[in-house]
This record gives C-alpha cells, structure tokens and sequence, in this order.
C-alpha cells in the first residue's frame, strides 16, 4: 500500500528542540520538593513529567483563566481538591493510570504525595499576551482556607 520508510534512531539535541519552537527545562524546586523536566511551546502550551522528591504537599489553590491542565498519574497519588457549585471543597484521589482535567477558570489544588511520578499538559486556549503563561494564575484563598487544615492528614495516608 505505502511505501516504507526507514526509522533512522537519532539523539535530538536542545538544538533540534528549539529549531521547532521547543524549550526544553529541568529543574528541581526546593519549596516544592518537585523535579520537573518540561517541554514548552513559544505560547506556554507544553508537557511535564514531575517526580516529587521531598514529602507530600498542596499546591496553593488558584485558577487559569485561559489555561487547560490534564494530569496524568504514573505512579502514587494526587488528590484534586475543588470547589463546588456552594463552595463547599470536594476531594478526589487519584491512582496510577488514572488522570484528570482542570479546566480554565475551575479553582483547584493538587496534593502531590511524596514519591509520586505524574504528567501535566498545559494548553493555552485563547489569547494571552503575558511572556511566560506558565505563570498565569490567580490565588483562590476560598480553597487555600479549606485545604489548609489538610496536609498533615493526606502526607499520614499517602506520604
């Protein structure tokens, strides 16, 4: 039917990143305890792996106003805290293999247990004209207040 193509293995360099409009990042937050190696697109859209390193904890609570997050879990827990439609916090645990979307303008946290390895895609849907969107988000202290009582609990179950 077609023609075949010979696979040619090939090491890309940060260079061959860049000539396609790819920044390629690493770095270890010692706030966090997260490694993360990213991938980003001129617009701030990109993919992360990131393992954390020190013992389990919240994000601050916020939301993305044109921002599109999808997690995946490979291995250990997140738990997605969220507000529903009375403002009450909902919690969801999810597993290895199991992923989930924050949606632009959805408040949310993620606890991050030690040890767990996960994936986040970020995509940018709208216009945007901040230089660095990866940093565009906006602190919700309604959630920072709910999950603030929370940490010692999830790192006790999950690390």
């Amino acid at each position: 039917m077609g023609e075949e193509v010979e696979m040619v293995e090939k090491i890309i360099t940060p260079e061959d990143f860049v000539a396609h409009g790819i920044k390629i990042s690493s770095d270890f937050s010692s706030y966090t305890g997260e490694n993360c190696f990213a991938l980003t697109l001129t617009d701030g859209s990109g993919v992360a792996i990131i393992k954390m390193a020190g013992a389990g904890a919240w994000q601050h609570a916020h939301h993305h106003s044109i921002t599109r997050e999808e997690y995946f879990v490979f291995t250990g827990v997140l738990v997605l805290a969220t507000l529903n439609g009375r403002g009450k916090m909902v919690l969801r645990v999810h597993h290895s293999g199991q992923s989930f979307v924050c949606k632009p303008g959805m408040v949310h946290a993620v606890y991050r247990a030690a040890g767990t390895v996960f994936g986040v895609a970020k995509f940018i849907i709208g216009e945007n004209e901040e230089e660095d969107n990866d940093l565009i988000l906006e602190p919700e202290p309604s959630l920072e207040k709910e999950i603030s009582g929370q940490g010692d609990l999830w790192t006790r179950r999950y690390g």
